[in-house]
């Protein structure tokens, strides 16, 4: 079963002409079905004004979108708040990451229709490997600090041999007091 062809079949079980109630209840399934088959955490998009549905857990939310909480795509799944579309998740209707606290957590329906089959999940990261990884950052980071304090005492030397006076060293004849000079000439070009 594709995901249409599911969006489809819990489409059928709702009136022609269904009510915003009806559209909630219809999307948090899509929703949630979505999320039980691992194509992602699918949830609703909270709307508190304007044209909104109720959602089964209380939230008002948009009538026609769910949206992947890892990403904050947004997918317009009813034509005309009414027939079931599915754009695929390479085509997602909008972007909702300037606003993350819009996503509503889909809430189990109850539901024994079938679902898509199962895409395999990404393997998460092994959270050793993340706490070695933060390890070798904070020794990376220590010898960072080490090294900008060996450029700053070296800096420091440096500024205090260019500030340091010259000393005449073996002078014995007179080539230092005379002076030069020199006259420039600057003219206009009409």
């Amino acid at each position: 079963m594709t995901i249409l062809e599911m969006m489809q079949q819990v489409r059928a079980k709702y009136p022609t002409d269904w009510t915003h109630e009806d559209r909630g209840k219809y999307l948090n399934e899509v929703a949630w079905l979505m999320t039980q088959a691992l194509l992602g955490v699918m949830g609703l998009l909270s709307k508190p004004a304007g044209n909104n549905c109720p959602s089964p857990s209380g939230t008002l939310c948009s009538c026609d979108y769910i949206v992947d909480r890892s990403t904050m795509n947004g997918y317009d799944i009813l034509v005309n708040e009414t027939e079931p579309t599915w754009p695929g998740f390479d085509h997602p209707s909008d972007n909702f990451a300037a606003t993350p606290d819009r996503w509503v957590p889909a809430v189990d329906p109850g539901t024994e229709i079938p679902v898509p089959p199962p895409v395999p999940p990404i393997p998460p990261e092994d959270p050793m490997n993340l706490e070695a990884r933060v390890t070798q950052l904070e020794i990376l980071f220590q010898e960072i600090l080490h090294q900008i304090g060996l450029l700053n005492q070296q800096l420091a030397n440096l500024t205090n041999d260019v500030n340091r006076p010259l000393e005449a060293v073996g002078q014995t004849g007179s080539s230092f007091g005379h002076r030069h000079a020199v006259q420039v000439d600057v003219r206009r070009k009409s």
